[in-house]
């Protein structure tokens, strides 16, 4: 082998074992999905902030602007919620889809509301309009327990959140969460008041799929 080939052979080599390393140094990421159950969900007296209390997490949220002009709109008393699962990055970010929803039937000066809000009008007359939500996730403190929280909703929802994780840094990956309770039982993000959501909320989770058992066709009957 002439010299320029040996020398192109060992860097090669070189190049495949520093890769080899950094690849091996990578924490692993997996996807755990876990229910999260939802009682409460308030915004900031300022509009900034859309937070929603689980039994195990806080999810804090930049408020939607599409949001927060509803809830300044007359026809949020018409008007409902309907929030996907979430999805929580290693570093804990948040995101997660919503649909804004208004009934059919309309006044034409609602409608122009609603259109000036991008509300879109559907085949059934109803009006739908989609956003994001993108925020950070935060772990429980040991001060502010949901049990201790006044709910807010007509029931307790069940919301799927599919977490990225890497293995052996998942404490450490939980921020805790900066809602505290003050002494007269309002909650507070840092200095700003938290109040309920006003509107109906709805919270999906994914759809289970069918165990085996459950799939496989029923025994012939015996004649």
């Amino acid at each position: 082998m002439n010299p320029n080939r040996r020398r192109i052979v060992a860097w090669s080599l070189l190049q495949a074992t520093l890769a080899g390393t950094g690849c091996s140094s990578t924490p692993k990421v997996t996807r755990q999905t876990y229910t999260e159950k939802v009682s409460t969900v308030m915004i900031t007296q300022d509009k900034k902030q859309f937070v929603i209390l689980g039994e195990r997490y806080h999810y804090i949220f930049t408020a939607p602007e599409d949001l927060v002009a509803l809830l300044g709109s007359p026809l949020k008393a018409k008007a409902s919620a309907r929030f996907q699962p979430f999805l929580v990055t290693v570093d804990g970010v948040t995101t997660g889809d919503f649909h804004l929803t208004l009934p059919a039937g309309l006044s034409e000066a609602e409608a122009e509301q609603a259109k000036a809000m991008d509300f879109q009008r559907q085949p059934d007359g109803s009006w739908w309009h989609d956003g994001t939500l993108e925020g950070k996730r935060y772990i429980q403190g040991h001060t502010l327990r949901t049990g201790r929280i006044h709910a807010n909703l007509s029931h307790t929802y069940e919301v799927s959140v599919e977490a990225e994780e890497t293995a052996g840094e998942k404490a450490a990956q939980d921020l805790a969460s900066p809602i505290a309770s003050t002494a007269d039982g309002m909650l507070m993000i840092y200095f700003a008041v938290l109040v309920p959501i006003l509107i109906p909320l709805i919270f999906l989770t994914r759809e289970k799929k069918p165990t085996a058992a459950a799939v496989a066709p029923a025994p012939a009957s015996a004649p």
